[in-house]
């Protein structure tokens, strides 16, 4: 949170609280899977964008080099331009990085075994890049992956070009040459690098973090393969450059959804400062929840690098990161007047919304109202969170116990929550109801 603004929380407009609620209210205790449920449908979706990009490369690769074709020689150098489509679907499946890399280990062995040739070919035309890409597109930088890369390309070309220029002269002036070149073109450099973060933030916004990851390692793949091929075939190894169109265009016409109603949308509360519980839960169940509808939250350092994207990256860049707070009822207005739309791979955004210390109750307050779940971890809740304190007294008045979930675990003070929730039942107005209300947590 940052120090209030000059708005008052009277300021801005609130829906009135709309659940006046009688019933019986009670607990109902769930035991969480050990592990979120696999993303089979992406997962597949991934790896068949893949092999299209890799089986469109073998193509290309053939014509440019005059290989004729056959089904084997195609089948066999496909699968190894494909290379890094089966890491890349066991990490969208949602399984631990150690299996991502007995993936990697079990799949290289297969096409070793297909075709001895096979890792001198990995090592020339996938190899480097795609074991680079791997390394640095991890899930802290997966939605800005592909911004950082075109940046540091942005940075490094300058600087090698202003190198070669200062070679190039004569000894005697290189040494006075080189601090002057290498200033003018750090400076152009980071002026190319703002533009580029700018750029990629306004055509990012239909690509979902595990888009932006994938993304990142096929341009690299993609970016090396031109570079191999442009000493033998010049301007022609441009053509490598399609495989990547074709990878993004299957991507799309299999993620493409029929057009439906809004999707449902998840208020995810939280306790703040759970930083590894959290970025472990957003890369499971929330992952898993934003297949099926957008999820909005407050933003905060525990889960800055897994909601960070190119947008909020070029406001940091330019420092104009105040844009990025809500601070007055216009502002609030204006971000909920976004509508979330599915990504090109069908997956929906988690919203990060940046709040001030007057502005964030009244957004929580409408967000309650707009929501059709609110989910709630209560993980490391003690007495001092004042914050989720008010937030259970706002759920009580504004949605339906039916639409509320709790997180919880052994740090969770889950006696001190259900007497916050009790008493703020009691405290309902409503007309008498028969039964009773549920709110289910699950121990996590």
């Amino acid at each position: 949170m940052k120090n209030q603004s000059s708005t008052s929380e009277a300021d801005f407009e609130v829906p009135p609280e709309n659940n006046p609620d009688l019933r019986q209210l009670e607990f109902v205790k769930r035991i969480a899977e050990p592990r979120a449920r696999l993303r089979w449908s992406l997962g597949a979706r991934y790896l068949i964008a893949g092999l299209a990009h890799g089986f469109s490369a073998t193509v290309v690769y053939f014509f440019l080099e005059d290989i004729e074709h056959g089904w084997h020689r195609t089948l066999v150098v496909g699968l190894i331009l494909s290379w890094p489509a089966v890491p890349l679907a066991i990490h969208v499946l949602g399984l631990r990085r150690l299996i991502v890399l007995a993936g990697v280990l079990v799949w290289t062995g297969a096409l070793a075994l297909l075709e001895p040739v096979s890792l001198q070919l990995i090592a020339w035309l996938v190899g480097p890049a795609a074991i680079a890409a791997l390394v640095l597109a991890n899930r802290a930088f997966r939605s800005t992956a592909v911004t950082l890369y075109l940046i540091a390309i942005a940075l490094i070309a300058p600087l090698l070009f202003s190198l070669d220029l200062a070679v190039g002269l004569v000894p005697a002036l290189m040494s006075a040459a080189l601090p002057v070149s290498f200033a003018l073109m750090l400076a152009l450099g980071a002026g190319l690098a703002l533009l580029i973060a700018r750029f990629l933030g306004k055509i990012s916004a239909k690509s979902s973090d595990l888009m932006m990851q994938s993304d990142a390692v096929w341009l690299m793949v993609t970016f090396w393969q031109i570079t191999q091929l442009s000493g033998p075939h010049g301007i022609m190894s441009g053509l490598a450059a399609l495989p990547f169109l074709i990878y993004r265009a299957t991507l799309y016409v299999m993620s493409r959804r029929p057009s439906e109603e809004r999707p449902p949308l998840t208020l995810f509360l939280r306790v703040f400062g759970q930083r590894k519980l959290q970025e472990n839960l957003s890369f499971g169940l929330l992952t898993n929840w934003r297949m099926r509808g957008p999820i909005v939250l407050i933003g905060a350092a525990d889960l800055a690098t897994d909601t960070l994207d190119s947008a909020e990256l070029s406001a940091f860049l330019s420092g104009s990161t105040d844009s990025l707070f809500i601070k007055s009822p216009d502002n609030l207005k204006t971000v909920l007047a976004e509508a979330p739309l599915a990504a090109h791979d069908g997956m929906y955004p988690m919203l990060d919304y940046y709040c001030q210390d007057n502005t964030w109750r009244p957004t929580v307050m409408t967000l309650m109202s707009l929501a059709d779940r609110v989910v709630l971890d209560l993980r490391g809740f003690t007495a001092e969170n004042l914050g989720v304190q008010f937030e259970i007294a706002q759920l009580v008045r504004r949605v339906p116990a039916e639409n509320i979930a709790l997180l919880t675990n052994e740090t969770t003070d889950m006696a001190l929550a259900q007497e916050l929730f009790e008493t703020e039942w009691a405290r309902a107005d409503g007309d008498d109801a028969h039964g009773s209300a549920r709110i289910e947590y699950r121990l996590v």
